[in-house]
């Protein structure tokens, strides 16, 4: 593992050099999660409270209107 600063960067960035079988498992965990994703809208006011020790959950970019 190395580190790297990059110039005008805000953080540390870690570069991990992985083997085929990471690279592999990787992949798998990366297709599994968009096979198993479910997507919704809230309406306006309502929110939404979620475990995270038990989900996996994102957000995409807020719109206007």
């Amino acid at each position: 593992m190395s580190a790297l600063w990059e110039p005008g960067a805000h953080r540390l960035t870690l570069r991990v050099v992985l083997g085929q079988a990471h690279a592999d498992a990787a992949r798998e965990l990366a297709e599994e999660l968009v096979r198993g994703q479910v997507s919704f809208m809230l309406p306006h006011g309502d929110y939404l409270i979620v475990n995270q020790r038990r989900f996996l959950h994102g957000r995409e970019a807020l719109h206007s209107g």
